[in-house]
């Protein structure tokens, strides 16, 4: 028989082949499972296939051996072999696949048919709660505004400014304190997140706790005078600062979703912030 010539510039897929269909193979002549990795070689794909030994030590071979040796590499774990695409005359062709002409580290030889097509991979499954996971972090969630009493026009070296023992006011525009909902979908699957604002939270800067209200507070009016601020978005400093210290207003958002088939859940807890600037001056008593 005349030697076949190498004519098929093999791309990756051929792995992917001959991982899939070398198993076959093996199987008629008996041998155990095959792992399957190779290259690019200039115009050939060296696909190295080892088969695992059958009992007793010897190793399996092709389904039509044209030779046939002994040498190492056997062992038990199978001898290396090498998978070359080749041209055969047109009656041994058929259609579906290609010949190959298989060199073994255990001196065998032979000539497999295997299919050109390779099972196709299951598409990956995406659940409701994946997509709202995704989602949540597009939400385009709201930032406070930075509202205040003493109000920030009153500056003092053109930083704003309250005064100590006072209570300070803070607040956002209700605008910004508003649910928002999202809804992504992938195929038949979706998820829809809604993120829920349940806090306005005050970090004022001098090192004491946070303060934290139920709702998105109101402005000051001039009939509130030094009152506590209702429903306790305010704070009262205990001490002048020393230069600017940096305050805090954040909202606090719950996030929930629904998705394909009635399903449910809840996610982290979401913040939205903005700092600014502050002085704490002493009060100023005048005598009339």
């Amino acid at each position: 028989m005349q030697r076949p010539r190498v004519t098929t510039l093999l791309t990756a897929a051929l792995v992917a082949v001959v991982a899939a269909a070398a198993p076959a193979a093996a199987q008629e002549s008996g041998a155990g499972p095959i792992v399957v990795t190779g290259g690019d070689f200039s115009g050939y794909v060296d696909t190295t296939v080892r088969v695992a030994a059958r009992p007793g030590g010897e190793s399996g071979g092709g389904t039509r051996p044209v030779g046939a040796g002994s040498g190492g590499g056997g062992g038990a774990e199978g001898p290396t072999c090498t998978y070359q695409e080749n041209q055969v005359p047109a009656a041994e062709i058929r259609p579906g696949g290609a010949w190959y002409n298989v060199s073994c580290s255990d001196g065998r030889l032979d000539f497999v048919w295997l299919p050109s097509t390779a099972p196709q991979a299951a598409a990956p499954v995406v659940t409701s709660a994946q997509l709202a996971l995704e989602m949540q972090d597009r939400l385009p969630l709201a930032q406070p505004t930075i509202q205040r009493s003493p109000d920030e026009t009153i500056r003092f070296k053109g930083d704003p400014m309250t005064w100590v023992n006072l209570w300070t006011w803070f607040w956002t525009d209700p605008a910004t304190y508003q649910p928002m909902t999202q809804t992504v979908s992938a195929g038949a699957v979706s998820a829809t997140v809604t993120a829920t604002p349940v806090g306005l939270l005050f970090d004022p800067g001098d090192g004491s706790p946070a303060v934290r209200c139920a709702g998105p507070g109101r402005a000051w009016v001039e009939r509130d005078d030094d009152a506590a601020p209702p429903g306790g978005c305010g704070y009262r400093y205990r001490s002048v600062t020393d230069g600017t210290i940096t305050s805090t207003v954040s909202i606090l958002w719950d996030v929930s979703w629904t998705g394909t088939g009635g399903l449910s859940g809840s996610l982290p807890q979401m913040r939205t912030q903005a700092s600014a600037p502050l002085r704490v001056m002493q009060t100023q008593v005048v005598n009339g």
